[in-house]
């Protein structure tokens, strides 16, 4: 009979065996913890998209306008499409495909040059789930 076995036959567990028993245990408390804090706090916001135009720069007789998408909303958006016009006769879009909550997207909208009016964005629409 070894030295680190029980009378009952079994072994006696090593220090390596207990701290990897323990980092699981810790990790899996963690998560637990965490998902019940989210279902207890977290709040159930819809998407806010946030917009955001950066300089227009002119090539080759079009303006691009890269624009920002901030989600501030605790939902996601699919299929987000962004206008962005200048003046009543001149807008374009883009659509993002998806947008997670608290995330960034950039793209860029082009325009015929020269712009008639000062830029405006909108929202046309999302999906969420």
């Amino acid at each position: 009979m070894s030295s680190d076995s029980q009378p009952d036959g079994r072994k006696d567990r090593n220090a390596l065996e207990w701290a990897v028993f323990g980092l699981g245990l810790v990790i899996v408390v963690g998560v637990l913890g965490f998902l019940v804090y989210q279902l207890v706090v977290g709040s159930d916001e819809p998407a806010d998209l946030v917009v955001t135009l950066d300089a227009p720069e002119e090539q080759r007789g079009t303006v691009l306008i890269p624009l920002t998408v901030v989600n501030e909303g605790d939902q996601v958006a699919e299929a987000a499409v962004i206008e962005v016009c200048s003046g009543p006769d001149a807008c374009g879009e883009v659509t993002f495909t998806y947008v997670p909550q608290g995330s960034t997207r950039e793209g860029v909208v082009g325009l015929s040059a020269p712009l008639a009016a000062p830029l405006t964005s909108r929202v046309v629409s999302y999906r969420t789930r």
